[in-house]
């Protein structure tokens, strides 16, 4: 995805500033505005998209005020991080815990230049990821901040944008990730559940060989298969799906039946996702990666878009254990041409006929 031209032309702007407020030791709410112009500026972020100093009840003595909120986000914003990063660590864990949606949200610590990414864990915060605009170049810095902030509107969808933002280390596959472990523990007693990961295990075990099988890479396919079939439809379509009844007919495939596609979103392994106890967390999860959608305009894709995603998802160790090793399309491309195929003629019809 390239890099704004706005974006472009304040950033270094912004790094002037910034820099200067560090350097002059100035207060949070000072380098807090200056971001929130950035927000603005580069990335048209309304004033009125972002709330400022809301305030929360964390308990019946205890009470805050959130630096910055925007959607899932909540921004914490300190003079020196080291110094207080363990003030800024529990504020970001009392308003994570109150917040209604806050397994949902991600808790960004941030002194205006550098940025630590935090969400809720077992017994405390998780530190996700990091970054520092001080010494990125503008291409990096506007990625990385739009993997979170999804301010672009029907850009040209690219693979490796789709695992910037919905990859293994992006902020929407690990909130989706959080719901489905937790949806898991919650159906551990499912006869259903537990039909369908023993066939989908047993299938995995006769494929590689071996039981390589847990929870982790059982959620990985869950979400990935999901997300396929939200991004297919949307394609289709030319929008992000709405509405929680569409979202479901999406997972059993009824949607696409209605498009003369009967072969894609059948029920399947991953349907454990519609049963009826977890069925409002699935909906909301799925509604939030849908509209997440809203940035790429699908009708200008030009190349496998899911292909590198699953690479990112199922990881090169993973795969190694599972025996997969992937041809580079520069090489397939080569093999094709040595042996003279031609769009529209069939693979399998040369091989019947002795031709490979």
């Amino acid at each position: 995805m390239p890099t704004p031209p706005a974006f472009a032309q304040a950033f270094p702007v912004y790094l002037t500033n910034a820099r200067t407020a560090r350097a002059e030791n100035r207060h949070h709410d000072y380098r807090r505005g200056l971001f929130l112009d950035l927000l603005r500026q580069a990335l048209g972020i309304r004033t009125d998209e972002v709330d400022v100093e809301q305030f929360i009840r964390i308990d019946m003595r205890r009470r805050g005020w959130i630096d910055t909120l925007f959607r899932n986000l909540v921004f914490e914003f300190k003079r020196d991080l080291e110094r207080e990063r363990g003030d800024g660590k529990r504020e970001l864990a009392d308003y994570l815990v109150t917040l209604p949606n806050g397994a949902e949200c991600v808790g960004l610590l941030t002194d205006g230049l550098r940025f630590e990414v935090y969400t809720l864990a077992t017994g405390g915060l998780s530190r996700d990821d990091s970054f520092d605009l001080d010494t990125a170049d503008p291409e990096s810095a506007f990625l990385w901040l739009d993997a979170y902030l999804f301010s672009q509107r029907d850009t040209p969808p690219t693979s490796a944008d789709l695992v910037r933002r919905f990859g293994l280390r992006s902020p929407s596959f690990g909130a989706a990730s959080r719901t489905l472990h937790a949806l898991l523990a919650r159906l551990v007693d499912s006869p259903t559940l537990a039909v369908k990961r023993g066939q989908w295990r047993a299938l995995l075990a006769k494929v590689y060989g071996s039981d390589i099988a847990d929870d982790s890479l059982f959620v990985r396919h869950t979400f990935l298969n999901q997300f396929a079939k939200l991004l297919a439809y949307s394609a289709l379509t030319d929008g992000a799906p709405r509405g929680d009844a569409l979202l479901l007919d999406i997972i059993t495939g009824e949607a696409f039946h209605r498009f003369g596609v009967s072969n894609l979103g059948e029920i399947d392994f991953f349907a454990w996702i519609l049963d009826p106890a977890v069925r409002g967390d699935v909906t909301a999860m799925l509604r939030r990666l849908a509209d997440s959608l809203h940035v790429y305009d699908l009708s200008q894709s030009n190349e496998d878009l899911l292909k590198q995603l699953y690479q990112d998802l199922v990881d090169p160790e993973t795969r190694h254990e599972l025996g997969e090793f992937y041809t580079p399309d520069w090489l397939a491309e080569l093999t094709l041409e040595e042996i003279g195929y031609r769009p529209g003629q069939s693979l399998i019809a040369r091989r019947v006929l002795g031709g490979i």
